[in-house]
């Protein structure tokens, strides 16, 4: 006697079992659909945001050769990108400490740190669209077509 709710024999199910069955007795017959043309939509939509964010760093990197002044964060940051991310963290910490619903004046010494959590936030969206991106690249790559 079998359990309620329990197939006795997978084999003799219609659809997704009995498919599925079969392609594993015979490799020849798994046959998958590789969305070829959905897979180049993505592509071309990771591009395009790439491009997006490639510009808006270029646009931070011309500003911040025009200001008055290089911060002494982005001289650093130049050589060394943990200064700027020092500035970033001192700014995310300064957004934590003030609380929900303060308001008042933006406080002038938090202008450049500010800066700074802008880029980085750029730079972290960049590498992980860069890395899904590149990935897609390689696995439609591999894909058979």
């Amino acid at each position: 006697m079998s359990e309620p709710g329990r197939v006795q024999d997978p084999d003799r199910l219609d659809g997704i079992p009995l498919l599925s069955t079969f392609m594993a007795a015979d490799e020849d017959a798994a046959i998958f659909r590789s969305f070829t043309r959905l897979g180049m939509r993505n592509l071309l939509h990771l591009q395009s945001r790439l491009n997006e964010l490639e510009a808006k760093l270029d646009t931070m990197d011309m500003e911040d050769t025009q200001g008055p002044d290089l911060h002494m964060y982005l001289r650093r940051g130049a050589k060394a990108y943990d200064s700027i991310r020092d500035a970033a963290a001192q700014y995310e910490a300064w957004l934590k400490g003030r609380g929900e619903g303060i308001s008042g004046t933006f406080p002038l010494e938090m202008m450049f740190p500010k800066h700074c959590y802008e880029r980085v936030k750029v730079h972290e969206e960049i590498d992980t669209i860069l890395h899904q991106y590149r990935t897609t690249i390689i696995t439609s790559i591999t894909l058979p077509s």
